[in-house]
């Protein structure tokens, strides 16, 4: 009975984490990638061709950037990856941090 219920909650768990992302899956972006993106030398394009669509994309008019957010896996945790671009879409920087809830598509509040 234990192992039943530990396989259904296994298995809702990797629905649930399959299911908000479109594009390349989160677990296929590696800590190497974010690290080759280098400020005002990568582009969007060369963003999205190297690590897929963002998960999360924001536009900030006042900051005059968009942010997009990328989760990955360095070992068996979860981080979170923002690449803020400025106006003519190049990388102003990069930041990376512990992902607080590893398994929701968005930051916790």
């Amino acid at each position: 009975m234990t192992k039943l219920f530990a396989a259904g909650f296994a298995a809702v768990l990797l629905a649930g984490c399959s299911t908000y992302h479109q594009g390349r899956d989160w677990w296929t972006v590696n800590p190497q990638a974010i690290a080759s993106i280098q400020a005002g030398a990568t582009s969007k394009v060369d963003v999205e061709r190297q690590l897929g669509q963002p998960l999360l994309a924001m536009n900030f008019p006042r900051q005059q950037e968009e942010v997009w957010d990328y989760r990955y896996l360095n070992g068996t945790f979860t981080y979170v990856a923002e690449l803020h671009f400025d106006p003519q879409g190049r990388t102003k920087y990069v930041a990376t941090y512990p992902d607080r809830c590893a398994l929701r598509p968005v930051p916790c509040r």
